[in-house]
């Protein structure tokens, strides 16, 4: 998943999302997704490699993140975003893979100069 998003202002943005990686739980309805399913053990070691404006970084759905979410946040500079999460897995069964949130962008400080004080 990659794309580019031009942003209205050059400055430091803030850009976050949540990684989610599923836990098991056979008892659980045979359609869930999150935080438990019932299909079987989620994959150990699936990796998401993110990309943000050359900021990187690697997720890993380790087993102590089973069931569980991490919010994540990073700073990028500049007036355009270009973003890339690589995703790799050793299985197939789509339902056991760690998955990301759809993100946000808020500017944290532009590099306009201040107006004049009045």
């Amino acid at each position: 998943l990659e794309g580019v998003l031009d942003l209205p202002v050059d400055g430091r943005w803030l850009v976050r999302f949540g990684f989610f990686v599923p836990g098991y739980d056979r008892r659980t309805f045979i359609n869930a997704v999150y935080p438990k399913e019932s299909i079987d053990r989620p994959s150990v070691g699936d990796t998401i490699g993110v990309n943000l404006n050359g900021v990187t970084e690697s997720l890993v759905a380790e087993k102590a993140l089973q069931g569980k979410h991490q919010p994540l946040e990073f700073q990028v500079e500049g007036q355009r975003l270009v973003y890339r999460f690589d995703f790799s897995s050793g299985s197939v069964p789509k339902w056991l893979h760690p998955f990301i949130t759809a993100g946000e962008v808020t500017l944290l400080r532009d590099r306009n100069t201040a107006p004049p004080a009045p």
